[in-house]
């Protein structure tokens, strides 16, 4: 545990926000349910807060995109860049015909699932993301976030421990 939150000290709030597709089919929505209740549960027993699930398109046009969405797909990409991590395959850019358009335009295909955490208004992790030949998903990242409540060893994997923990910096 880090020595400032063991002395008292005030330390930046560790936030998590769950990002969802909004039409999922029933296996997937039940998967969001589990991960959202694991999410809450951590929030019960820590000092981390669930902030909530948000949804998103499946995709939107890049140009021009919903500025919530690029806001977003701008922040993450930041991140991943500041970090020497990679979005992709998870955040794709793909051509696609508009309906009622006769030119292919670029869209962002979202996944389906993101677990973005701050701390205090830093962004300090995305899953899914790649760091050069491994992957990370979202359950990486809540593994984690229970790996400050619990002990790692218990957790197993190591799921990119580096790229985000409250004991760093």
């Amino acid at each position: 545990m880090d020595e400032q939150m063991k002395t008292g000290e005030p330390t930046a709030s560790i936030r998590a926000v769950l990002h969802s597709r909004k039409e999922l089919p029933p296996p997937a929505a039940s998967r969001v349910t589990s991960i959202e209740h694991r999410l809450e549960s951590l929030a019960e027993r820590s000092d981390i807060e669930f902030v909530g699930t948000r949804t998103w398109c499946n995709r939107a046009p890049l140009h021009p995109c919903e500025s919530s969405v690029r806001e977003l797909f701008t922040e993450f990409s930041l991140w991943a860049e500041s970090t020497g991590r990679s979005l992709t395959p998870f955040f794709t850019v793909r051509e696609c015909y508009t309906t009622g358009e006769t030119n292919r335009t670029d869209w962002l295909v979202l996944p389906v699932l993101c677990l973005a955490v701050y701390e205090g208004e830093r962004l300090r992790a995305i899953y899914p993301h790649r760091r050069d030949s491994s992957s990370y998903t979202v359950d990486d990242g809540l593994e984690l976030l229970e790996s400050e409540v619990r002990p790692l060893a218990s957790v197993g994997r190591s799921p990119d421990p580096d790229v985000w923990a409250i004991s760093a910096e």
